[in-house]
């Protein structure tokens, strides 16, 4: 029986170290994946940084712009606002005199 039970341990060992190979095997087929990928991230990062520096420069026009654009259209409103009122006070004033006259034919 010991020989039996020597041979089933053995066989099993067997399998479990195949196994373990295999899984050994994947672990570095995805170690040198990360390591990949570390290289990478190292090798580009002055060109993500020099990225953010030149994204960061152009949001910055960009919110310099907005401000400009929404400087000027307060300006063109506030000119708007102007004007509208004139067109209100001269349409007043012509129908005082429309009025006026109105009164004169009828007289």
């Amino acid at each position: 029986m010991s020989d039996k039970m020597y041979d089933l341990i053995e066989k099993m060992y067997i399998e479990f170290s195949k196994k373990f190979d295999d899984v050994n095997k994947k672990f570095d087929d995805v170690n040198k994946r990360f390591d990949n990928v570390d290289k990478e991230i190292r090798e580009n990062r002055n060109d993500i940084i020099r990225l953010e520096n030149e994204m960061s420069n152009k949001f910055g026009i960009l919110f310099d712009a907005h401000d400009a654009a929404n400087k000027r259209f307060d300006t063109i409103e506030d000119k708007l606002d102007k004007i509208s009122e004139k067109v209100e006070q001269h349409d007043i004033k012509i129908q005082v005199i429309e009025g006026g006259k109105k009164k004169k034919k009828l007289s």
